[in-house]
C-alpha cells in the first residue's frame, strides 16, 4: 500500500513520516515504524515539558474509585513489572507514579521505593493511602542516583521523549537500569484493531514500535538489553468505568461490561493491550 508523505512532519527518531490514519490524525514513521499523532506536531506537542492538563486535580476522577476497587490487580500488575526489572534491592523511582501502587508493593518487597509525578492529587492520594513517599515530578533529581528506575504508561504522554529518558538517565546511579513500558504500535494487537485500538487517545502523542523505544533509549546513551510484551492485569469494573470514556473491545460489548453480576465485575482478568517493555541500563 502507498502512503502519501508528510514531509514536514518528523518523527521522535528524525525519520520522515506518511499517513497511517488521516480520519484520526495519525502518522507512521518510515524508518522506525512508530506512530505520531498530529498533535505532536503542534506547538503544545513541541514543549519540553507535558501538557498542563495533566497537573489539573480531575484528571484521574473519572476512575480513582475504580482503581482502588481494583487495587488487588493493580498490586499483581506492580509486581510484574518488578520481576521485569530484576531489582530486589537498593533504591528506586517510579516516574510518572500515579497512585502509587508500585512503589506500595515495591517498598512491600523491601526496595527503597519513591514515587513522582506532576499530578498534585495524584500524590496527595498516594502519600496519604501509602506513606510520605511521594514527590513532584521537578524533584527527581534532588533525590537521586537511582539504582533503578520504571516509567510506565508516560512515555506516550511526553512531548520529548529522548529528553525525559535522558534527564532519567542522568539521574541512574553507574549501571543502574531503566524500565519503560508503553503502547507498541507494532503490536499484534495494533495490527489487528487498527482505529479501534484502545490506547489511541487524544492524550497520546506517540506510539513507539519495539524498535522505535530502543532508539529513545540509545539516543538517550543507554544500552538496551531485555524487551518484551506487558500483560495488564485489571478487574471488569474497571474496565466498565474505563469504557466510559475510552474504547475497551467494541461499543457492541462495552456498554454491556456495567451490566455484569458483581461476581463478573470483581473478575480479574489479564488484559493484551498492545504494550511493551523495554530494559535500558547506564553504562
Amino acid at each position: 500500500m502507498a502512503y502519501p508523505s508528510t514531509s514536514d512532519r518528523v518523527c521522535f527518531c528524525g525519520g520522515d513520516v506518511v499517513d497511517w490514519s488521516p480520519d484520526l490524525e495519525i502518522h507512521r514513521c518510515r524508518v522506525c515504524g512508530s506512530l505520531i499523532s498530529e498533535a505532536f506536531f503542534s506547538p503544545e506537542g513541541q514543549a519540553t515539558e507535558p501538557a498542563s492538563e495533566y497537573e489539573t486535580l480531575d484528571y484521574f476522577s473519572a476512575l480513582d474509585d475504580n482503581r482502588y476497587q481494583a487495587a488487588g490487580a493493580k498490586y499483581r500488575s506492580a509486581a510484574r513489572i518488578l520481576t521485569l526489572l530484576g531489582v530486589e534491592s537498593g533504591r528506586l523511582a517510579d516516574f510518572g507514579c500515579g497512585l502509587g501502587f508500585l512503589v506500595s508493593a515495591a517498598r512491600g518487597m523491601g526496595i527503597d521505593a519513591l514515587g513522582f509525578d506532576i499530578n498534585p492529587e495524584s500524590l496527595r492520594q498516594a502519600t496519604a493511602n501509602f506513606g510520605p513517599f511521594f514527590f513532584p515530578a521537578g524533584d527527581l533529581e534532588q533525590h537521586g542516583p537511582f539504582d533503578a528506575i520504571t516509567m510506565t504508561d508516560v512515555i506516550e504522554h511526553v512531548p520529548d521523549p529522548i529528553g525525559v529518558v535522558a534527564r532519567l538517565a542522568d539521574t541512574l546511579a553507574p549501571n543502574g537500569v531503566l524500565l519503560i513500558a508503553c503502547p507498541r504500535a507494532d503490536s499484534t494487537t495494533a495490527k489487528v484493531t487498527r482505529g479501534r485500538w484502545a490506547q489511541i487517545k487524544d492524550e497520546h502523542l506517540t506510539y513507539p514500535s519495539r524498535r522505535g523505544l530502543e532508539l529513545i533509549a540509545e539516543a538517550a546513551g543507554l544500552r538496551v538489553g531485555d524487551a518484551g510484551t506487558v500483560f495488564k492485569r485489571i478487574n471488569v469494573r474497571y474496565l466498565a468505568a474505563y469504557a466510559d470514556r475510552y474504547p475497551v473491545v467494541h461499543p457492541a460489548v462495552d456498554k454491556h461490561l456495567s451490566k455484569l453480576p458483581g461476581a463478573l465485575q470483581r473478575l480479574d482478568i489479564v488484559a493484551p493491550g498492545g504494550e511493551q517493555f523495554v530494559l535500558a541500563r547506564r553504562v
